[in-house]
């Protein structure tokens, strides 16, 4: 046989009888739960065969953690991007319902910042602020809007 089973093969294991038929079964099952146990992938096997999940991760060291802290070492300086310089500041308007139900809103606890740099078709990039007011809807109490 090639290792492929036909309709042939198979009328011919269940002519040889019962305990063959058996046996065979039992063999075709073994061989199964190997591959799925990741028993047969030999060091030959290429890495394309083998699933992702039996595979070891390249990026955690251990126990599945990290192998190295991420950032600076201790002691020296980290490298960041500076913060853009503000062009100009633009307030966002407060909400006065809810998008989604159309309930009146709480007034704004928190306001958060949003630094976008845009890039006009001039050579100038111009940096704007935009002060976000965050409502809290008195309709679904904990989901802001």
């Amino acid at each position: 046989m090639s290792g492929k089973l036909d309709e042939r093969g198979a009328t011919r294991v269940y002519e040889l009888g019962r305990e063959a038929t058996v046996a065979f079964v039992l063999a075709i099952t073994t061989h199964a739960a190997a591959l799925g146990a990741g028993v047969a992938p030999g060091p030959h096997t290429p890495s394309g065969a083998i699933p992702s999940y039996l595979k070891a991760s390249a990026s955690k060291g251990p126990g599945g953690h990290r192998s190295k802290k991420p950032g600076a070492r201790d002691g020296h300086e980290g490298h960041h991007r500076p913060p853009p310089k503000v062009d100009r500041t633009q307030e966002v308007q407060d909400l006065k319902l809810c998008p989604d139900c159309k309930n009146p809103v709480l007034p704004a606890r928190k306001r958060r910042r949003r630094t976008v740099e845009d890039m006009p078709q001039s050579t100038k990039v111009e940096a704007v602020e935009y002060v976000i007011p965050q409502h809290w809807c008195a309709g679904r109490r904990p989901r802001p809007c």
